[in-house]
C-alpha cells in the first residue's frame, strides 16, 4: 500500500479521496489555491500545499504545479479524482519520470476496435480528429444528428449535439475553444446521437492479477447537455436478458483493454439493443450510488489496486437486494437557463432520516466559487424497492433548502414527481427542451405558492435593500420555490 498520496483536485471529490486514503492507513496530502485554504479537503488532509498557476488557468489544471507539489511532498501516488487531470496523458508521463503513480488510466485509444472483437455493438464513431479539415470526410458515414465530443470531456463542457450541417463548424470551433480553455489536447470525435436512448453504465474493477469485478449497472439518462442530474441503480428499464449478455462479455473485453484499476463502460440502449459509446477510465460522481448499493468503496479499491494489491475477496460476490437513487445538486439557476449561481451560502439545511445520505463539502457560511464545477452536493436514498426509494427521495428533496444561491433543487423535485420518471421512461433528450423544463417547473405550482410569493415580495419592501430586484424576481417566478417553499416549511412558526 502507498505511504502517502496527493489528491490533485478540490471540492467534494477531494474530500472523498482524502477520506479513502486515510482509511487505508496512508497519509493524504492535498493541493489548494488560496481561496480554498479553509475548505473541507484541506481540513481533512494530513498535509496541504498551496499552488499558484504560472499562466492564466486555474492551478488545479496546471501540470507543472501538480508535479512540483507531488515531488515536494515526496508522495508515492497522485489521485486526480475526476475531471480534466484524470484524462491527461501528459500528467501520467510527467509523474512516471519521478516514479510516482497516477491513480487512473488516462485513456483507452483502442477501445472501440477491441469492443467489436468482444462482440459489443458500438455507436458509429469517427477516429480521433484534430482539425476541421478532417471533419467532413467522416460526417456522411455517421449522419445527423451527431455529437462533437472531446475525448477529455467532463461534466458536459466538451460535448455538443449537431442536428444539421449548417451548425457543424460553429459547434466544432466551440468544442475546440473549450479544450484550449481547460488546457486539454484537441482530441475530438464525432459520434452518432440517439435521442431516444437510455444511458446505462457498468462500473468495473480489475486488479493486476486479472481478477475482474463487474458492479451493478446504473442509469444516468436524466441529464442536460451531458451533465448528469440523477443516477439510479440498478437501472430500472434494462432488460434482464440484455443485462446478463453485457455482463458476460465485459471480463474478456476488460482483459483485452489491459485495465488495472477502475473504468466505466457507457452504453446507449435503444429498442432493446445496447451500443457501447464510451469507456471512462476515472471515477465519476455517480460512483457513490454504486457504493451505497453494494457496500463496495470504489475509491478505496481503486487506490488499493493501483498500489499493487488484489481485489478484496469480500466484495467479489455481492448480493443486491435494494434500490438506490441519487441526485446531483448544482449551483445553477434553473429559471434562467442554468446560469451559474456562485456566492455565499447563507443557510444550508440538508434532509435527515433513515436511508438518506448526503455527500457535500458545503455548509452555511461557505462561498461557492464561480470558477469550478458547480456541483455542491450529492443526495442519495436507499430502500427495498424503486417505488419506496422514490417516495423517500421525494420527501428528502422537500426538506432540502439552500439559501443565498440558486440551485437545481426545484427542477429535480419536478422531475421526481413527473409521470415519466415514475414509469422509468426518461431518455437522454428529456431535459434538452426548454419548453419541457418550464412545463416541469410549472407542474409543482399551486395557488397557495403564488400567495406566499406575494407575501415575500411585500415583506421585501420593508426589510430588504434590494427590494425592487426581489419583487422583479418574484414576479418572474424565479424565487417561487427557493423562497416560498422555505416559508411554507416554517409558516407555523413565523405566522
Amino acid at each position: 500500500m502507498f505511504k502517502k498520496v496527493l489528491v490533485a483536485n478540490r471540492g467534494l471529490v477531494a474530500v472523498n479521496c482524502v477520506r479513502a486514503i486515510r482509511e487505508l492507513g496512508a497519509k493524504a496530502a492535498v493541493v489548494y489555491e488560496a481561496p480554498d485554504l479553509g475548505s473541507a479537503a484541506v481540513r481533512a488532509a494530513d498535509e496541504a500545499v498551496e499552488i499558484k498557476s504560472t499562466d492564466q488557468s486555474t492551478a488545479y489544471l496546471d501540470i507543472n504545479c501538480i508535479v512540483a507539489a507531488a515531488v515536494k511532498l515526496q508522495v508515492d501516488a497522485v489521485h486526480p479524482g475526476y475531471g480534466f487531470l484524470a484524462t491527461n496523458f501528459e500528467l501520467f508521463k510527467r509523474l512516471q519520470e519521478h516514479k510516482i503513480t497516477l491513480i487512473t488510466t488516462p485513456s483507452f485509444p483502442q477501445a472501440f476496435e477491441l469492443a467489436k472483437k468482444a462482440d459489443f455493438k458500438t455507436l458509429p464513431t469517427s477516429p480521433t480528429l484534430h482539425s476541421w479539415n478532417e471533419v467532413e470526410t467522416h460526417v456522411s458515414t455517421i449522419g445527423f444528428p451527431l455529437v462533437v465530443r472531446a475525448l477529455a470531456n467532463y461534466g458536459g463542457w466538451g460535448a455538443r449535439i449537431v442536428f444539421e450541417q449548417a451548425e457543424l463548424k460553429t459547434v466544432w470551433e466551440h468544442v475546440c475553444s473549450q479544450c484550449e480553455r481547460h488546457g486539454v489536447p484537441t482530441d475530438i470525435v464525432l459520434q452518432k446521437y440517439m435521442p431516444s436512448a437510455f444511458q446505462i453504465e457498468f462500473p468495473v474493477l480489475r486488479d493486476k492479477s486479472g481478477q475482474v469485478l463487474v458492479l451493478p449497472d446504473r442509469e444516468v439518462s436524466v441529464q442536460r447537455r451531458f451533465q448528469k442530474f440523477m443516477v439510479e441503480t440498478p437501472a430500472p428499464n434494462l432488460n434482464p436478458d440484455l443485462r446478463r449478455t453485457i455482463v458476460s462479455k465485459i471480463p474478456h473485453f476488460i482483459d483485452q483493454l489491459g485495465l488495472v484499476g477502475y473504468a466505466i463502460l457507457v452504453f446507449e440502449v435503444v429498442k432493446g439493443e445496447a451500443y457501447l459509446s464510451e469507456v471512462e477510465s476515472s471515477v465519476q460522481a455517480a460512483h457513490s450510488a454504486t457504493g451505497l448499493l453494494t457496500g463496495v468503496n470504489i475509491l478505496r479499491e481503486q487506490i488499493r489496486i493501483a498500489s499493487g494489491s488484489k481485489l478484496n475477496n469480500l466484495i467479489i460476490h455481492q448480493e443486491v437486494n435494494n434500490h438506490v437513487i441519487g441526485v446531483f445538486v448544482y449551483a445553477m439557476d434553473v429559471f434562467r437557463k442554468f446560469t451559474p449561481s456562485p456566492g455565499k451560502v447563507d443557510r444550508f439545511h440538508p434532509p435527515v432520516g433513515e436511508g438518506i445520505y448526503l455527500h457535500t463539502s458545503v455548509g452555511s457560511g461557505d462561498t461557492v466559487s464561480p470558477h469550478y464545477d458547480p456541483v455542491i452536493a450529492k443526495l442519495l436514498v436507499s430502500d427495498k424497492t424503486r417505488s419506496e426509494a422514490i417516495a423517500r427521495l421525494s420527501l428528502a428533496l422537500s426538506d432540502f433548502f439552500v439559501d443565498g444561491i440558486q440551485t437545481t433543487l426545484p427542477l429535480t423535485r419536478a422531475i421526481v414527481e413527473s409521470k415519466d420518471f415514475h414509469k422509468a421512461q426518461i431518455t437522454t433528450s428529456f431535459l434538452f427542451s426548454e419548453a419541457k423544463r418550464v412545463s416541469l417547473l410549472k407542474s409543482l405550482r399551486n395557488p397557495e405558492d403564488d400567495c406566499i410569493a406575494a407575501i415575500i415580495a411585500g415583506l421585501a419592501l420593508s426589510c430588504e435593500e434590494n427590494s425592487s430586484q426581489i419583487i422583479d424576481n418574484a414576479q418572474q417566478g424565479s424565487l417561487l420555490w427557493s423562497m416560498a417553499n422555505r416559508v411554507l416549511s416554517r409558516k407555523k412558526m413565523e405566522f
